[in-house]
């Protein structure tokens, strides 16, 4: 089989199939983590919540008493979109909020019990993820996954130059 044809008919339905759930993860995690919940309210909790809150809420679990500006800096975002997230957070009752002791402008988050058992859950997901992703990853030499990633990036490259 020509390569473009083998390109066409098997290597690019795979990539639109995992580009597809990579843009829909979204979707799988709130899934994944709501069937997983003891408490039925937080399943419904789980499908008002944003990609950026679940990342929010994981920052905050690892951060103990983080700041606004901390949370920006560690998820990569604007502030405006932090604020947004804790707002939404803060309402949902999952993260509280604190004034720090010594500058009572300065504001620290820490997670609810709510949020502490939405955040475990994530955790387990994001370990049940990267068990599964080691098996396939397991399964091919060092050679052949440098193999794919440097496909992989000159097929990206291709859309990138115009």
């Amino acid at each position: 089989m020509e390569k473009l044809t083998y390109f066409k008919t098997v290597i690019d339905p795979s990539l639109v199939t995992l580009a597809s759930q990579l843009a829909s993860g979204d979707a799988f995690e709130k899934a994944w983590i709501s069937s997983r919940l003891a408490d039925p309210e937080l399943a419904t909790v789980i499908n008002q919540l944003s990609i950026v809150n679940m990342h929010t809420l994981k920052a905050i679990a690892v951060h103990h008493l983080i700041n606004g500006v901390a949370l920006s800096e560690k998820l990569g975002v604007t502030r405006g979109t932090i604020s947004k997230s804790t707002k939404k957070l803060l309402q949902l009752d999952l993260i509280q909020q604190e004034k720090h002791p010594d500058n009572q402008k300065e504001i620290h988050y820490r997670l609810t019990a709510a949020g502490k058992a939405i955040n475990e859950q994530h955790q387990a997901l994001d370990q049940y993820l990267d068990v599964q992703s080691q098996q396939v990853i397991g399964q091919f030499s060092e050679t052949e996954l440098q193999t794919v990633a440097a496909f992989l990036d000159k097929m990206s490259q291709i859309r990138k130059q115009h």
